[in-house]
């Protein structure tokens, strides 16, 4: 037996938040003491679930960051104009900041 819940009901009751749940991590932006990016991909790994460095299919979760540097390294880019947030806004996956993500999944705040 297939159990079918609704999307918005998902929404409301955060089912998908659960620490426990596995996710697929895209870490999008500049990250910064006291959690670098890589303290959060050691510690969201440590934890079992999966850090990605591109939007792929199997993504499930965007932490954002601080805007990002250009590529020329003159200006701040921001998060909403990149590639990989329009398509993750595009797909329906969950977007969430950094403060957001040590909370939900327990980080440790060095």
């Amino acid at each position: 037996m297939k159990l079918c819940i609704p999307f918005v009901l998902i929404a409301a009751l955060g089912s998908c938040t659960s620490p426990s749940h596995t996710r697929t991590v895209l870490l999008l932006g500049r990250f910064t003491a006291p959690q670098s990016k890589p303290d959060l991909t050691h510690s969201l790994t440590t934890q079992g679930h999966v850090v990605v460095d591109s939007m792929t299919p199997g993504v499930d979760l965007v932490v954002v960051g601080s805007d990002p540097v250009s590529e020329d390294g003159k200006r701040f880019v921001p998060i909403r104009d990149l590639p990989a947030y329009s398509a993750a806004t595009s797909r329906g996956i969950e977007i969430v900041d950094k403060a957001t993500a040590v909370d939900r999944f327990q980080l440790d705040s060095k």
